[in-house]
């Protein structure tokens, strides 16, 4: 120790020696030194270490001045202190000074705090404070007799280094007492062990203080309701309430489960009444499937739920038609959520959407997703799933609303074209058009906003060739592709085909015939007498029907009319001695169309088989028209002959009319009036809807190991295709286009030589085979191009099918459903095979606002 006065301040410190140690940073021990001057420095100081010694250095300071008004100009005296380890303490985490001015802790940590074990000093190194008197510098010392004596609430702090009270920083309300700050042994550290013993004591004097025996009566009941929670009201409460809660969720899960069964089995909820108490007895009015299901379900052995129904004192809640809204528009968000965790592992999807009006005349656009399933890497499967219906023009007219609020009344001059037009007509009245440019903003929306995809991951997008869909200018398709870079357009191959088909309508004499078909089918079908003939004369159910969606149906129509012609006449003959002249009279005229020269070469023509092919096979059959012409004629004349028809030109072609052929000879003016610009027509219209971007995206399929080892697939070919493969998918998997095709030329390469060593029967055939054998660890870019040549869809039929849905969903007697009625009940009926999860629909609905079960 150093001497006191001005002797300790005068003598000049020793310079600390420069050693290796000196140039890092030192570790903080709590320790506190005097300052040199003379001034006081709170405290002891003391560090602590878990069942072994720690330094205390003290230093008085008094807590107020007077007349022992005494400054320290005594250097810091450090004192071992032991630590006894224990149940009670957990290190520094079980001192008091550490939760002193602070937040109260919780209750874990006071129950810690107050059974911590007490502090064991050093006998031979006490904690001290320094005190002036007479000149002379005296030690006040703390020592273990101080704790025992009061040992049921004194506690020493090595973190603060000074003594609490255990109860009252935590169980004295406020602190503060007659408006003055309670500091000593509550928010400050008492250091000063000159007074602490005594009837005027400061440990005594604490003791006696009214706060003091309020906080230890309230710190034994702490202690007392912590070791038995069970024994207090308010947990005695809460269990009972977790309890009735547990049970409320149970029940709730019961409807939840039954709404799920509605759903996949396409059962309607709703009733004629199904409002108020559901009872165990029948009503004698319809109240529903659904409560139906659960009176049902009660009466043979859900004993819960019998109990809650025949209890009169409380109701069923969460039947209404409000939380049926709720509870199906949370199962489709878990299907959704399903498909969403799918596609984001895939990486690549394809949009497909289509628009269709429902019994209620909305015009609802259906979004379908196709992916790469990669859940099971031995298994790949590529799905296409539907995700939603949208009512396409509230749709549209919510993001023109949006857009005004967004940018103000003031503004609405900055409005999109497309919505202003939108908007226009909707104010005006007028004719409600739906533009593409609106149709691929609310797929966009639906994409990025509802189900959070990235665009950018978007390969492809697929729709019916409509002009709305595919307009190079203003189609939903073309907006679509201005957010996807990455996306090419993939028409509906069928539809492609169908249209193509019906192109050639726009030739005179083909529009004549598809029209008479049509009508001959109408006529047929609309009366039961006229369908029962038709059965018993042609041996089916009906006449066909021209179909406008599928190509294969439509030409299928075609050749049943040619093949039964004569059947249908007879039919047509008979009704004409019927009674009813006005089925007489529509029959003798479809007899005189039928037998039309002009009608049966151009059915002839359009129902043969060269219509199944491809442009180059158009093309040449087009440059041997009249080898090709010549046996169609003959069949046309021959089908005239059975049905009494007489082979001969139309008057109307000996007018002077542009585009007319004016020969006399019937084969001569039916070949360059109905065959020529029927094929011309087809031909040019296939080859703009298979345009060069869409076929280039298929050239993909270089990539296939039968294709690599063809012998048409020459190096030359190899680096071309290479190229405009990185020009169009770089940016998805590399920094710079050069790179990439750098490393995908070296993984082309090394794909070729794997599969050259491999037998020929062992080479995968197909996509998914492929995407099988494909190691994406050795060849990454190969395999992301694969799983994105099987994205590229082939048609929307999935699309299609669900508009089949619709039509069973939405019947004339569900036609008020609401949008999110209506896509979480097709959700639950199209995906059959996605688990839903009733805690999961239970946990979305009690977080979708604040709700009291």
């Amino acid at each position: 120790m150093a001497s006191g006065g001005s002797a300790g301040a005068g003598r000049k410190r020793p310079q600390p020696q420069v050693t290796l140690h000196s140039f890092f940073a030192k570790k903080k021990t709590g320790e506190r030194e005097l300052d040199a001057n003379g001034d006081g420095v709170e405290g002891a100081g003391v560090a602590v270490e878990r069942g072994a010694a720690a330094s205390v250095s003290a230093c008085a300071r008094p807590h107020a001045s007077g007349d022992d008004g005494y400054g320290c100009s005594v250097p810091v005296a450090t004192v071992p202190v032991e630590i006894e380890s224990g149940e009670g303490y957990n290190g520094l985490r079980g001192d008091i000074g550490h939760h002193i001015g602070k937040k109260r802790p919780d209750d874990f940590t006071v129950f810690k705090i107050l059974t911590a074990e007490q502090v064991t000093l050093d006998a031979n190194n006490l904690p001290y404070s320094l005190h002036k008197k007479q000149n002379k510098i005296e030690k006040r010392y703390l020592n273990q007799d101080h704790l025992k004596k009061f040992k049921g609430w004194l506690v020493y702090s090595p973190a603060k280094e000074g003594l609490f009270c255990k109860f009252c920083p935590f169980f004295v309300p406020g602190k503060v007492r007659g408006g003055v700050a309670l500091k000593g042994l509550v928010t400050e550290p008492v250091k000063n062990y000159a007074k602490i013993l005594g009837t005027d004591g400061t440990l005594e004097s604490h003791s006696r203080t009214a706060y003091h025996m309020d906080a230890v009566l309230a710190g034994q009941d702490f202690l007392h309701t912590f070791k038995n929670p069970n024994g207090e009201i308010s947990n005695q409460l809460e269990t009972r309430r977790l309890a009735d809660l547990e049970e409320k969720k149970v029940l709730v899960k019961k409807i939840i489960e039954t709404i799920i069964l509605c759903g996949r089995q396409n059962f309607a909820l709703r009733g004629h009444r199904d409002s108020g108490k559901l009872t165990l007895d029948s009503p004698d009015h319809n109240d529903g499937n659904l409560r139906s299901l659960l009176r049902f379900r009660a009466s043979v052995g859900d004993d819960v739920l019998k109990q809650k129904i025949s209890d009169g004192n409380s109701k069923l809640k969460y039947v209404s038609p409000t939380h049926q809204n709720e509870f199906i528009h949370f199962c489709g968000q878990e299907i959704q959520s399903s498909i969403r965790t799918k596609v984001l592992a895939a990486r690549f999807f394809a949009i497909m959407f289509d628009e269709s009006p429902d019994i209620s005349h909305i015009s609802q656009m259906s979004l379908v997703l196709r992916y790469v399933d990669c859940t099971d890497p031995k298994k790949i499967e590529v799905r296409e799933d539907f995700v939603m219906f949208i009512d396409a023009r509230q749709a549209a007219a919510d993001m023109l609303i949006a857009a005004e609020e967004e940018r103000g009344e003031n503004e609405e001059a900055y409005l999109d074209d497309d919505l202003r037009e939108e908007d226009d007509n909707r104010r005006r009245c007028s004719e409600p058009i739906l533009s593409g440019e609106v149709i691929g903003k609310v797929a966009i929306k639906a994409v990025v906003e509802v189900l959070g995809l990235d665009m950018d991951n978007c390969v492809a997008v697929s729709t019916d060739s409509c002009s709305v869909m595919m307009s190079e200018a203003k189609g939903a398709v073309a907006q679509v592709l201005k957010v996807a870079k990455h996306a090419v357009k993939t028409p509906c191959g069928s539809h492609t085909l169908n249209n193509s088909l019906s192109q050639s309508s726009k030739v005179q004499h083909v529009k004549t015939t598809s029209t008479v078909i049509q009508h001959t089918s109408t006529f047929m079908n609309s009366s039961s007498k006229r369908n029962y003939l038709v059965r018993e004369i042609l041996k089916k159910s009906g006449m066909p029907k021209l179909c406008e969606t599928r190509f294969i149906e439509r030409h299928d129509a075609y050749l049943l009319f040619r093949d039964n012609i004569s059947s249908v006449v007879e039919v047509l003959q008979e009704v004409m001695g019927w009674r009813e002249s006005k089925a007489s009279a529509d029959a003798q005229s479809l007899i005189l169309s039928i037998t039309n020269p002009a009608f049966v070469v151009t059915l002839v023509c359009i129902s043969s088989e060269h219509i199944n092919d491809v442009i180059s096979s158009l093309e040449e059959k087009r440059r041997q028209a009249d080898e090709n012409f010549s046996v169609l004629f003959l069949e046309a004349v021959e089908i005239l002959e059975k049905i009494g028809g007489e082979m001969k030109t139309p008057r109307v072609f000996r007018r002077s009319r542009p585009g007319h052929p004016a020969d006399d000879d019937p084969e001569t003016y039916f070949r360059q009036s109905v065959y020529i610009p029927i094929l011309d027509a087809i031909s040019e219209d296939i080859r703009e809807r298979f345009c060069e971007d869409t076929l280039q995206a298929y050239g993909l399929s270089c990539l296939l190991p039968k294709f690599l080892l063809s012998s048409e697939f020459l190096a030359e070919a190899r680096e071309k295709q290479s190229g405009a493969i990185a020009a169009k998918y770089w940016s998805l998997f590399a920094s710079s286009e050069r790179s990439f095709l750098q490393m995908f030329r070296a993984e082309l390469n090394l794909w070729q030589r794997k599969w050259s060593r491999v037998d020929k029967a062992d080479i995968p055939v197909n996509v998914v085979a492929s995407i099988e054998a494909c190691d994406s660890q050795m060849f990454p870019l190969v395999s992301g191009l694969l799983r994105i040549l099987c994205t590229l869809p082939s048609s929307t039929c999935t699309a299609e099918r669900s508009f089949s849905t619709l039509r069973r969903l939405k019947t004339y007697l569900r036609n008020t459903m609401i949008a999110d009625r209506l896509t979480g009940l097709s959700l639950l009926n199209i995906h059959r095979g996605i688990a839903v999860s009733t805690d999961a629909v239970l946990e979305r609905f009690l977080k979708s606002e604040k709700r009291r079960l």
